[in-house]
């Protein structure tokens, strides 16, 4: 009986080393290349304090340039980002201590309440992820045994969809960074089927929308709560927040047209926020008309990019 506990612990302790070993060597080779690890880095790397943080999906990752903000600001975002990791990354940082934040900027678009963002997490990302939550905890607070998957994934991230490892043999092609922020080079006005290409991001994006939802409800029940924690623990440390709209081309709002018929009715959930201290709501939906400031349908490219952000510079430090 000892004998097999203790070729059971040897056994236990080599595969622990292995899997050590492997992890490892996944995140040197290609997870550190990745725009979430590199933004995390640099973010870890500030040597001064940050008045402004960006939070949010892709969205505001490439279409929000910290160059063009006066005060010190950092994108914090990261592709396909939630309101549940932007509030366990938030609580993270406040946390730590290291900034004095001022305020936080976050993204109210159309698809940001669709319930399966939720769930919105994949094999990439759950080693990012799993720096801020902790999905035990996690499953437990949701009721939901989904989260119970995504801790081991993050605790086992080369693992990936099976075959992950063998990217690690692959040449990264790096963007470049700064202050978080991540630019798009691509030009959506010389796309020959812009149409089609709209239809498919909203679809992508709108399909699971809740269609039994009255005027002034919002979808995503989980995703409207911790979008509330946020203000609320904002709220709790003096720090302001800027709800967005960021913009989209028109071919896409028509497009979620199929999905949303009227986007004043279903942004008037956010209404409750307009009588809050030290929370401005601000639409810039239809902000950029011209198709070749984007590098998509719905992603503002790096000329977008230093527009938008030089007209959140008229007011964001106005607040």
């Amino acid at each position: 009986m000892k004998k097999f506990a203790l070729k059971s612990f040897i056994f236990l302790f080599i595969l622990a080393c292995l899997i050590a070993a492997i992890n490892s060597f996944y995140y040197s080779n290609y997870l550190r290349y990745m725009i979430t690890s590199r933004g995390y880095d640099e973010y870890r790397s500030l040597d001064k304090n940050i008045d402004i943080l960006f939070l949010g999906d892709s969205r505001t990752l490439y279409g929000i340039n910290p160059k063009y903000i006066s005060k010190p600001s950092f994108n914090y975002a990261s592709p396909g980002e939630n309101y549940l990791v932007s509030y366990y990354k938030f609580k993270e940082l406040l946390n730590e201590g290291r900034m004095d934040l001022k305020m936080i900027v976050l993204p109210v678009d159309l698809h940001s309440f669709v319930p399966n963002r939720s769930y919105n997490f994949s094999h990439e990302r759950d080693w990012y992820y799993g720096k801020f939550i902790n999905f035990f905890e996690l499953a437990f607070a949701e009721k939901s045994i989904y989260y119970f998957k995504h801790e081991f994934l993050s605790r086992m991230n080369f693992l990936g969809k099976g075959f992950d490892i063998l990217k690690t043999f692959k040449n990264v092609k790096l963007k470049s960074v700064y202050f978080g922020h991540v630019d798009l080079t691509d030009n959506y006005s010389e796309e020959k089927n812009k149409s089609a290409i709209a239809k498919k991001a909203a679809k992508g994006h709108l399909r699971y929308i809740n269609e039994d939802n009255g005027p002034g409800e919002l979808s995503g029940e989980i995703l409207s709560s911790y979008l509330e924690k946020i203000i609320h623990l904002a709220e709790e440390n003096g720090i302001k927040v800027a709800l967005i709209k960021l913009p989209v081309t028109g071919e896409y709002l028509s497009a979620s047209e199929k999905y949303i018929p009227d986007r004043h009715e279903y942004y008037k959930a956010l209404d409750k926020y307009e009588g809050m201290e030290n929370v401005y709501l601000f639409d810039f939906q239809q902000s950029i008309a011209d198709d070749s400031l984007f590098a998509d349908s719905n992603h503002l490219n790096i000329s977008g990019a230093t527009i938008f952000s030089m007209k959140l510079e008229e007011v964001l430090p106005e607040l």
